[in-house]
């Protein structure tokens, strides 16, 4: 694999994984305030129109294969990901964790 090849594969991996990380930052949204009308941002055809275009799977769909991760696990691992990936993620968490202190994912959160 040369460097160009490698270097979009780490662009395509990258956008894979905001993506997804974005699709548990919605879900807390909808936590958060579930009255509220939230436009939804329909990932599953952004991901798999990535997917598509990669010479292997995603690496976090690597991970869940390898490690034989079930939804729920995939997804804490996204809402770690999301932490370091979205800006206004931290309070989000303390939003939906009803405490300023807790800017961060827990247990509780996921």
């Amino acid at each position: 694999m040369n460097a160009t090849n490698l270097h979009d594969r780490h662009e395509l991996n990258y956008s894979y994984l905001a993506i997804a990380a974005q699709q548990v930052h919605q879900l807390l949204k909808r936590h958060a305030d579930p009255a509220r009308t939230q436009p939804e941002t329909f990932t599953e055809p952004k991901l798999a129109a990535i997917a598509a275009t990669m010479p292997a799977p995603p690496a976090i769909e690597q991970l869940v294969a390898i490690f034989k991760l079930s939804d729920f696990e995939r997804n804490i691992l996204l809402l770690c990901a999301a932490m370091e990936l979205i800006p206004k993620f931290k309070s989000l968490c303390a939003q939906v964790q009803e405490d300023p202190e807790l800017n961060y994912p827990t247990f509780g959160l996921a």
